[in-house]
């Protein structure tokens, strides 16, 4: 594992010396971007390795991995809301099945005095 994570920043790095490339603007704006080609062909020719092709993959995993986890902690989050209101909104629902069930319990109980009688 340490080996992957040594991999992915060897690549992370690469990925950073490519953004500062050498290269050379004339002021004006007049003449064409000039980039150093040989330093280019090296950094891109390192990442078609086996090593970067597997740093990659577990860069990869990793992304995909926390894209999927931010979605359930996002759903999981909506869900208790839901869960909340519906709360709130059975709560009269659930006190009034108490009170008919309380009324049945005394009325069964009441049927069971006068059987005994």
């Amino acid at each position: 594992m340490k080996r992957k994570l040594k991999d992915a920043k060897a690549l992370m790095e690469q990925a950073r010396q490519l953004q500062e490339l050498p290269v050379k603007i004339d002021l004006a704006g007049t003449k064409a971007v000039k980039v150093d080609k040989t330093l280019a062909k090296k950094l891109l020719g390192s990442l078609n390795t086996p090593k970067t092709r597997r740093a990659l993959l577990v860069a990869a995993g990793a992304a995909t991995v926390a894209a999927v986890s931010g979605t359930t902690a996002k759903y999981q989050f909506h869900r208790s809301i839901v869960a909340s209101e519906l709360k709130k909104q059975l709560e009269p629902l659930h006190a009034e099945i108490e009170q008919l069930q309380q009324t049945i319990d005394d009325l069964n109980l009441k049927l069971d005095q006068q059987k005994e009688d």
